[in-house]
């Protein structure tokens, strides 16, 4: 897959499984590009982590387990 089928996916799949009013940050997470999803009460919801090499993505990791969420930080508007 191209960078740009992979990017379409991506940006595809997001808008069809978030629900509206849920926040999206761009955060460093374990020392790799991420994303943090929070709902109206701030808190980390799901984490998507990216494993980058050679300027492509290897791997997507998806966080979901709210014991492993609970010390991100609040998302403060």
């Amino acid at each position: 897959m191209g960078r740009d089928r992979v990017r379409r996916f991506l940006l595809g799949t997001i808008r069809k499984a978030v629900p509206e009013g849920v926040r999206t940050r761009l955060e460093e997470i374990n020392g790799r590009p991420g994303l943090i999803y929070s709902p109206l009460d701030g808190r980390a919801g799901c984490v998507v982590t990216f494993d980058v090499s050679g300027g492509c993505i290897q791997n997507i990791y998806v966080i979901t387990n709210p014991e492993k969420l609970v010390r991100l930080p609040k998302f403060v508007a």
